[in-house]
């Protein structure tokens, strides 16, 4: 989306205006939030970039699929796609949950 320099103007305009309310305190949640946003869009701040487990996902879902059957119709299991931690029954198709990522 190409922006004109008065929508850039604007942005500017509206940024410092958050700025101003932040820094005297007196704001809610949201001008936190759109502060951010805006900030994006001007440049000013980059997104980070996610990080990639599948490969470890991967691993552990190996080890995993040998370990655990079909609940419905105890047949073997394969994983549902690159990086999930869901398996597919090879016979009935039924999605069985096997594992979940850590959080800090």
């Amino acid at each position: 989306m190409s922006e004109t320099f008065d929508d850039k103007e604007f942005l500017w305009s509206q940024f410092i205006r958050l700025g101003e309310m932040l820094g005297d305190g007196d704001c809610d949640a949201w001008i936190g939030r759109e502060y951010k946003r805006i900030a994006r869009q001007l440049g000013l701040v980059k997104n980070k970039p996610r990080k990639n487990h599948s490969s470890q996902i991967d691993e552990f879902m190996k080890k995993r699929i040998v370990q655990v059957k079909c609940n419905k119709c105890n047949s073997e299991l394969k994983q549902s796609r690159k990086g999930s931690f869901v398996g597919v029954c090879i016979n009935c198709g039924t999605k069985i949950i096997l594992g979940k990522r850590k959080r800090k």
